[in-house]
């Protein structure tokens, strides 16, 4: 039996076949014996078989396997790659915000610097201009009170110069009125004495005659019959004629009283006199009248000049007055704006040194010097999450990590 394992074992699997001997021709001991030989060598063959078939699929695994462990490292390093890259852009894109966010706050600063500095200058210099301003305001109020008081004295003189030109207004006009008066009484007196002269006359003189000067005579004057007077009768002469108990006019040169009348003429001639004197002083009076009057004018004239340039240097001032209040309300205004504003760029420098001391505490530890291959990434260390070593190795979707024989590994 065992002589027959050993014969069939040396077969080769799957090229013998097993030789069935027909029962009649064995006998039945050796039958039976034959037949387990050849069940065995089927068992045997089997087995053998079977083996191979481990033996290939072994082989055929270990080949899997071997390209599962290759395409799994070639998908660890493209992992860690990718990893890198990710890391290193983002890296990258940190860098390039903090140093962005460095060069604005760095802009920022100066800008405030320069507006600090600006807001400085003009606050010194806004004092200065205050002062200006002040003195000026004080220069104009000097000013002003003195324009005002001379505007007072213009006023009272105007008002002095009116009640003494109204004074001589009125004497005037009294004066004239009196003498109006005196010359309308005097006027009254001679055409009296004249009625009554020539009512003397009328009751003395011869019937015809009239009275007038000889043509001899050029000054002593006499009573003449009226054709010689007539006829010697010069241009221009006057003589007053009278018959028939009513007086008339006569063109004659002049004429003498009788003797018992010659103080009636004198006395009328002194009035004659008397009226010349009195219409000279008329007159003068209304010339003396004129020239107040013109002296009135001349002097409204200066008052109102005087008032109106009184006046429009007042309000001059005023207005320059009200210009300089208006012009410190409005620095006042700007002073007030711009220590606000001198206050707001403080506290949002404050803010800003705030945020760059923070932003340099988050970038201190960048080295300024590239260490490998002057790669800017290189600058900053590599931390627990950035470390590949460190970090676990994410696996890519869709794939699981296997062991060997390709089971799934936790």
């Amino acid at each position: 039996m065992g002589g027959v394992i050993s014969a069939g074992a040396e077969l080769r699997p799957g090229k013998h076949r097993p030789v069935r001997l027909a029962p009649s021709l064995l006998s039945p001991p050796e039958g039976a014996i034959e037949f387990i030989n050849h069940r065995l060598c089927e068992k045997i063959n089997r087995l053998n078989d079977l083996k191979h078939q481990v033996e290939v699929r072994k082989r055929r695994l270990e080949e899997l396997q071997l390209q599962h462990d290759s395409k799994h490292e070639s998908f660890a390093a493209v992992s860690r790659h990718w990893q890198q890259e990710g890391g290193i852009r983002r890296l990258e894109n940190r860098l390039e915000k903090a140093r962005m966010k460095v060069e604005e706050a760095e802009h920022v600063t100066g800008l405030y610097r320069q507006l600090k500095a600006h807001l400085q200058e003009q606050s010194l210099t806004a004092e200065t201009q205050l002062d200006a301003l002040e003195a000026e305001i004080l220069r104009l109020h000097h000013e002003l009170h003195a324009l005002q008081a001379m505007n007072t004295e213009a006023q009272a003189t105007r008002d002095a110069t009116r009640e003494q030109l109204q004074l001589q207004e009125d004497s005037v006009y009294r004066d004239r009125y009196m003498w109006e008066l005196k010359l309308t009484e005097l006027k009254k007196q001679a055409e009296e004495r004249r009625a009554q002269n020539e009512r003397a006359e009328r009751r003395v003189r011869p019937e015809g005659w009239v009275r007038g000067t000889h043509p001899g005579q050029q000054t002593q004057e006499s009573w003449l019959p009226a054709p010689l007077l007539l006829s010697t009768l010069p241009r221009g002469g006057c003589v007053l004629a009278e018959g028939g108990g009513g007086g008339r006019a006569v063109a004659l040169g002049g004429s003498n009283p009788p003797p018992p009348r010659q103080e009636v003429v004198r006395r009328f001639l002194a009035q004659g006199d008397t009226f010349q004197q009195l219409e000279q002083l008329t007159t003068q009076n209304e010339e003396a009248l004129v020239q107040l009057r013109e002296e009135e004018e001349v002097l409204q004239a200066e008052l109102q000049g005087l008032t109106y340039s009184g006046e429009a240097r007042v309000t001059g001032a005023q207005r320059l007055l009200e210009e300089l209040r208006a012009h410190l309300r409005q620095e006042e205004t700007r002073r007030a704006a711009a220590k606000g504003q001198l206050d707001k760029v403080t506290r949002v420098l404050l803010m800003a040194k705030a945020g760059v001391e923070h932003l340099a505490r988050k970038v201190q530890h960048i080295p300024l010097v590239s260490e490998q291959a002057g790669s800017p990434l290189a600058q900053r260390p590599l931390g627990p999450q950035t470390d590949p070593a460190v970090c676990p190795r994410p696996a890519l979707p869709g794939m699981a990590t296997r062991g060997p024989l390709g089971h799934a590994l936790g």
